[in-house]
């Protein structure tokens, strides 16, 4: 299996945080043991528009994003979800599906990492941002819809679906899927989220999060060998 960290709202102080944010996050990456060895970050509110992949991607990443259609969603500023995936861990990625509506944002990508257990062909990755007044049934059924469909076409990957439902919870839909995170993540609630349908696959960490996000960021480590 393979590391996750999560980064949700990263600081609404600034507008396009994580092109704003870069020093922060290549200092910890290069630094701090729990961002180093990450295999996987995933991230909601990206707040990216116009900046190139080069400013924002860190060494040794490829970057996978989806910004926010502000047409869509009828929202000016926020949003937008992306993936830094490390060449150490796969070069085989692809974009296979991606939505922005009024109520969900999101982002799948497949890998096919230089090693994986057996029983997986790939690993099909998608990045959620549900926003606090979607309405939550349209957001999960929308998102029911695009995994079923990559289930179906798919049915050997492992499929894990992660970042920020707010109130949502994707096992009303998906009950099959389990809730990874366990720590706290923003204030006493749990409002990051990781599913897949291996139980207890991954164990969750809360961290700091950069700048002045009002998310903690999670670190998940995987149990499933």
């Amino acid at each position: 299996m393979f590391t996750i960290h999560l980064f949700s709202n990263l600081g609404k102080e600034d507008a396009n945080w994580l092109h704003n944010k870069t020093d922060q996050l290549f200092t910890r990456i290069e630094n701090d043991n729990d961002f180093k060895n990450v295999n996987v970050f995933c991230i909601t509110e990206t707040w990216l528009d116009s900046q190139p992949d080069e400013i924002v991607k860190p060494p040794g990443y490829f970057i996978f994003r989806h910004d926010r259609d502000k047409i869509v969603t009828e929202k000016k500023d926020g949003g937008g979800v992306c993936f830094l995936i490390s060449d150490k861990w796969c070069r085989n990625v692809k974009i296979i599906s991606k939505c922005c509506t009024k109520n969900i944002e999101y982002l799948t990508i497949k890998c096919r990492p230089y090693y994986l257990p057996r029983e997986f062909s790939s690993v099909t990755l998608t990045a959620v941002y549900i926003h606090p007044q979607a309405n939550n049934q349209e957001a999960l059924n929308d998102l029911r819809s695009t995994i079923t469909n990559n289930e179906n076409r798919d049915p050997d990957t492992l499929s894990i679906i992660s970042d920020d439902f707010n109130q949502a919870n994707l096992t009303t839909v998906l009950p099959d899927y389990n809730q990874n995170v366990t720590c706290p993540t923003r204030g006493k609630n749990t409002l990051d989220h990781c599913y897949c349908k291996i139980k207890q696959a991954y164990m969750s960490f809360e961290r700091s999060g950069l700048g002045n996000s009002d998310h903690s960021c999670v670190l998940l480590l995987p149990k499933y060998k």
